[in-house]
């Protein structure tokens, strides 16, 4: 679960929760561009439609890219210890959603 998701929760449920613990969460506030908070129908219907599954390394890559994670950190979610990308005997397989 999120952090966010986490805090929300426990705020809206008290009564469900003994506690919360809330570790490495980054609450830097940032700007995001207008088309990032109001995406067209377009990317909108791009984003529902991304598949997790991927026949090459190559459509991997390029797909998280253009959702704007950087190069070198979608070269790091293949070979890091806990991948994120996985390799499956048809392909790849992004833990990333």
């Amino acid at each position: 679960m999120g952090g966010k998701i986490a805090m929300r929760y426990a705020a809206d449920y008290p009564e469900d929760l003994a506690g919360v613990v809330i570790e490495d969460m980054d609450c830097t506030c940032r700007e995001y561009e207008s088309s990032y908070l109001h995406p067209s129908e377009a990317e909108i219907d791009r984003k529902r439609k991304f598949d997790r599954a991927f026949s090459t390394w190559e459509e991997c890559r390029s797909a998280l890219v253009s959702f704007g994670y950087e190069e070198a950190r979608v070269d790091g979610m293949r070979t890091e210890a806990n991948p994120r990308i996985i390799e499956r005997g048809d392909g790849l397989w992004s833990a990333i959603n």
